[in-house]
């Protein structure tokens, strides 16, 4: 196949340096999600709870808003530490607080970026832009830690709009609104304490200065020259606008806007084609390799447990 660019040794440097950085990126969110589960008394390896990871994220890019991994991470949780489901769902709930803070945190710098490269705002207008999105993404996330109890009745008179499985997965579970109510509130005693929040700062700072990289070095490989800057606007305007789709992995609209900058700074269409499929092919393998082999293996597994515990119950013998 001839490729739309000269792919040279240093594009082969510059693959492997995508494919470290991508991996990389996966273990600091592994060891995020070992502190957490050890904060609760669990025991778990970095290499376990890497599993964990990418048996989580397999789930989410199938799954709309991310709602697979609610179930995923507490089910794999429990398989690799013993903890029940309850205190899995505790962590999983945490961890999705915690990127939901990073995108509003970063929401206003992103925006700051890109009206000074791709627009050619004033310096008023930054400063009111900035302003005003800083003010409302701090006041939205004080509503939320203070009357999180009047968001969750919300969701709550809303289930019937939610995906099946997961209204399936509550009813198994028995999971009900005072519970989540209650979890929420021992989110709050377990996790929202300085000596917490000190600790899995480093690894959300580097979670958010990693993965920009990842693309870096995946648009080099085509000797497409850009800086870093660049490369954290062309990663999260894309990933945000993917978030607020809901659409499973952000398939589509996260790749159409990459695209779409992509041309704007004078890329080919099929040199950034090449880019984006590159790019998904890198970010995605981890949770698409391991992560749905394991997937799949630990479904069959209890299903297999489950229908002998069942047939054991139905056994007169026994």
């Amino acid at each position: 196949m001839n490729l739309p660019f000269n792919f040279t040794y240093s594009s082969i440097l510059y693959l492997f340096l995508a494919i470290a950085f991508n991996l990389l990126y996966h273990f600091i969110l592994g060891a995020r999600l070992a502190f957490l589960i050890r904060t609760i008394g669990g025991k778990i390896s970095i290499m376990h709870s890497f599993y964990v990871f990418c048996i989580t994220k397999f789930s989410s890019i199938i799954t709309p808003f991310i709602t697979g991994s609610l179930i995923s991470k507490p089910l794999a949780t429990r398989h690799y530490t013993g903890l029940p489901i309850s205190k899995g769902l505790l962590v999983t709930v945490f961890e999705q607080l915690i990127d939901l803070v990073l995108l509003i945190f970063l929401f206003p710098i992103t925006i700051i970026f890109a009206g000074s490269y791709f627009l050619s705002f004033t310096t008023d207008i930054y400063i009111i832009i900035t302003f005003i999105t800083s003010i409302l993404a701090l006041t939205c996330l004080i509503i939320f830690i203070f009357k999180y109890e009047y968001f969750i009745k919300l969701c709550w008179n809303i289930k019937n709009f939610f995906p099946k499985f997961l209204l399936n997965f509550g009813r198994k579970h028995k999971i009900t609104k005072k519970d989540t109510i209650m979890k929420f509130s021992q989110i709050k005693e377990q996790f929202l304490n300085r000596k917490t929040i000190l600790r899995i700062l480093p690894y959300t700072i580097l979670q958010a200065l990693l993965i920009p990289l990842v693309l870096y070095f995946t648009i080099a490989t085509i000797h497409f020259k850009i800086n870093y800057p660049t490369a954290f606007l062309l990663y999260f305007i894309p990933t945000i606008i993917g978030r607020l789709s809901g659409v499973p992995g952000g398939f589509g609209t996260t790749d159409i806007t990459l695209g779409s900058l992509l041309l704007f700074l004078g890329m080919t269409p099929i040199n950034a084609t090449f880019v984006i499929l590159l790019f998904r092919i890198i970010s995605l393998s981890p949770a698409i390799i391991i992560g749905g082999y394991l997937t799949f293996y630990l479904s069959t597994k209890y299903s297999i447990k489950l229908l002998a515990s069942s047939e054991k119950n139905h056994n007169p013998k026994n």
